[in-house]
């Protein structure tokens, strides 16, 4: 062996070796996002069906839905957990409700208060803005911690 390859050798990596440590390293890098991106999408899930089951009643006494599921049929609002519990309310004009709304969220905020709520209200159902009506918001809150 020459004298640059005996050193290289010695040192115990070779090109072969040190590119398969570098696809271990990316492998394990990206499980490790994956993973991360896994369960955060659900880490609020629980306190999250609280707040719909909370929003469905709500819908239901006010007479908007015969019950939870026409709520969901009618497609009032969506709510997706991630790491903040997003809610996005849909066609209710009632100044009233979209107030009992936003109680409804603080409540779930003041029990959870380390989870961050984002509320956006539209005045548009969620079916008129998927036929590409204009979004018009007439709410936007976030609820957070403070640091």
């Amino acid at each position: 062996m020459k004298m640059g390859q005996d050193s290289y050798y010695r040192g115990g990596l070779t090109i072969a070796r040190l590119t398969v440590r570098c696809q271990l390293l990316c492998v394990v890098v990206l499980a490790i996002a994956i993973c991360t991106g896994c369960i955060s999408s659900h880490v609020h899930q629980t306190q999250a069906r609280e707040l719909v089951g909370a929003i469905d009643d709500l819908l239901v006494s006010e007479k908007l839905c015969r019950d939870r599921n026409d709520c969901t049929h009618k497609q009032y609002f969506f709510i997706r957990p991630s790491t903040v519990i997003e809610i996005t309310v849909y066609g209710i004009t009632d100044r009233s409700i979209a107030k009992k709304i936003i109680g409804l969220c603080i409540d779930a905020h003041a029990k959870y208060p380390e989870i961050r709520y984002e509320l956006e209200m539209y005045t548009q159902t969620k079916e008129e803005t998927l036929k590409g009506e204009p979004k018009t918001t007439i709410l936007q809150l976030i609820l957070k911690k403070e640091k």
